[in-house]
């Protein structure tokens, strides 16, 4: 019933915004940003890149990695944005601090890693293979 009110009009942008601003859970949190994302409502990269600041879940923050690797290897242009790439990062960096696989040299390697497989299954994706 609320998301047939809600869908489609310039109040889901605000409703979800003021829930997301009220809510406590951290997983509930967590989905309504993935919510709000899928959307692709406005600052949608800023809003996950403050939650993967704010949080210190494990679980969340591996859920934040696969959404942005998701949407970094789903992306419609040939070319990944620079806000995107900048988002996992984040994400990234959380993961591996939280893991506690936080030695720099390593996590840069195992960054470029990630970066250049995600990349090219963003090319796969994107010849339709």
């Amino acid at each position: 019933m609320w998301m047939s009110a809600n869908i489609g009009s310039q109040s889901l942008q605000a409703t979800i915004e003021q829930t997301i601003i009220k809510c406590k859970d951290d997983l509930k949190r967590l989905l309504l940003l993935f919510l709000y994302s899928d959307l692709r409502l406005s600052s949608h990269l800023e809003l996950l890149e403050d939650y993967i600041d704010q949080t210190n879940s494990r679980v969340a923050i591996e859920m934040m990695y696969i959404k942005l690797r998701h949407m970094m290897v789903t992306h419609d242009a040939k070319r990944i944005p620079a806000s995107l790439i900048t988002a996992f990062k984040k994400a990234f960096d959380k993961r591996q601090k939280l893991s506690n696989d936080y030695s720099s040299g390593s996590m840069v390697k195992s960054f470029n890693v990630a970066m250049k497989q995600a990349q090219v299954d963003h090319l796969v994706h994107q010849s339709g293979e």
